[in-house]
């Protein structure tokens, strides 16, 4: 074995105890594992749209300072609820794409 010691089930990998992570990875990541819920996801996005005047593209959604959740978290949010809704007969407030497609 190349690191003798440091992995194997003798050794416990190389883990480290929660004490020992500093605090500001450990405040990264807690934040990157939080979850959100649709109506938080969407009220970000709405809050987003009234800084900017206008539904961002999620260029502009990333590049917002005021929110906090990840683009990405935003587009499989809204595919959901799409799907939710087609059922119901409602429908979601499309994306607004960055090339100018309304």
């Amino acid at each position: 074995m190349i690191y003798h010691g440091c992995h194997g089930p003798q050794s416990g990998g190389i883990r480290r105890s929660r004490e020992s992570i500093p605090p500001r990875l450990a405040s990264f990541q807690t934040a990157i594992r939080k979850r959100y819920s649709d109506d938080q996801i969407l009220a970000e996005l709405r809050n987003s749209a009234e800084r900017l005047g206008r539904s961002p593209t999620m260029k502009e959604f990333a590049a917002d300072k005021g929110t906090q959740v990840h683009p990405q978290t935003v587009i499989e949010t809204l595919r959901h609820v799409e799907r939710r809704e087609a059922g119901s007969g409602t429908r979601a407030t499309p994306l607004r794409h960055a090339r100018g497609a309304p």
